[in-house]
């Protein structure tokens, strides 16, 4: 990866559904709403009043403060995990009783789980490599690789971000 440190920035977050993931970021920069927000049968983003119209979430750990409503957007997450086009993860800023519905309801239904973190997103970019693991209870592990030259300390370290793990390499 062109112009990528090979550094690794760990954070910690809390599990709203549990489970393993990893993928490219895709940060977006408004709250998406899947009902009506997202093409179940592709992934694509298809809301035209949303900035990211056009991007796929399909596989990607999407990056977001919340989801936005409706009530109907679980539906629509729970049928895109059963589908595969439903991101591998998901991380927020704040819990979303929504989204967690619909992953859950998919996990149950479909055997098919998909995690969903609350966490500090602070300094994740799209495309950045993104794995969240397993911690202690309900607590998940966020690695973000590939953290642009930009975005590092002296000597190459990374940064410390709010919600780091301190001495995490």
């Amino acid at each position: 990866m062109k112009g990528l440190e090979k550094s690794i920035l760990k954070r910690a977050g809390t599990f709203q559904l549990a489970g393993e993931a990893e993928g490219s970021a895709l940060v977006l920069s408004q709250a998406l709403s899947f009902w009506g927000g997202v093409n179940v049968e592709t992934g694509d983003i298809i809301d035209h009043s949303h900035p990211d119209l056009g991007n796929n979430i399909a596989g990607k750990i999407l990056v977001m403060a919340s989801g936005r409503g409706s009530s109907s957007s679980s539906s629509v997450l729970a049928e895109a995990i059963r589908r595969g086009t439903a991101p591998a993860g998901i991380l927020l800023e704040r819990p979303d009783p929504i989204l967690a519905v619909g992953a859950i309801v998919a996990e149950f239904l479909y055997g098919i789980g998909m995690p969903l973190v609350v966490c500090d997103t602070s300094g994740i970019v799209s495309g950045d490599r993104i794995e969240i693991g397993m911690a202690e209870g309900t607590h998940a592990v966020i690695r973000t690789a590939g953290v642009p030259p930009e975005r590092t300390g002296s000597g190459g370290a990374p940064a410390p971000a709010t919600g780091d793990i301190e001495g995490s390499t």
